[in-house]
């Protein structure tokens, strides 16, 4: 019979314990942040709340969450938390952004450790009530459709109405 040693055991665990306490703390975090008080002008930026799911692994998916800062003009910082069946983590993505009138079109990579699928590259659009996008790895391809939270109504300002 083989015998693995309880110490080992506890380590293992406790290292894979702090990494989720950690991970789930980043999006929290964010996510509390991303309340504010309600006068931000970009209508793409806050929290977007979904769900994930892969096209090439049939019946996998889960729930996804989302804070969308922009960093600069032509930059955003996208913090996600995904979920996959019990387990959760969070991560950090930077997209390079373009803006077409009410949308807000991006593309960017992330690298995950590589059992996990390596670099990750994304591409997608955002509206004021809509996130899209696809991603694809060497381990899978997928998509994430989000929208705003229930009760998390984006004002537009008056001149993004009329279509500027």
């Amino acid at each position: 019979m083989m015998s693995f040693g309880f110490r080992p055991f506890c380590r293992v665990s406790l290292a894979i314990s702090a990494l989720l306490a950690v991970s789930c703390s980043s999006i929290n975090r964010s996510w509390k942040a991303s309340e504010g008080d309600g006068k931000s002008k970009d209508v793409f930026a806050g929290k977007w709340d979904g769900k994930w799911l892969s096209t090439s692994r049939q019946g996998e998916g889960g729930k996804l969450r989302c804070v969308f800062t922009p960093i600069d003009a032509h930059q955003y910082r996208a913090v996600f938390e995904a979920h996959w069946k019990v387990f959760s983590t969070s991560y950090t993505a930077v997209f390079q952004t373009e803006r077409n009138g009410k949308e807000l079109q991006f593309a960017g990579t992330h690298e995950l450790p590589k059992v996990f699928g390596g670099v990750y590259h994304y591409q997608g659009r955002v509206t004021p009530d809509h996130f899209s996008a696809t991603y694809s790895s060497s381990y899978d391809v997928g998509r994430f459709e989000m929208g705003r939270p229930q009760g998390e109504d984006v004002k537009i300002p008056q001149k993004q109405r009329s279509g500027s």
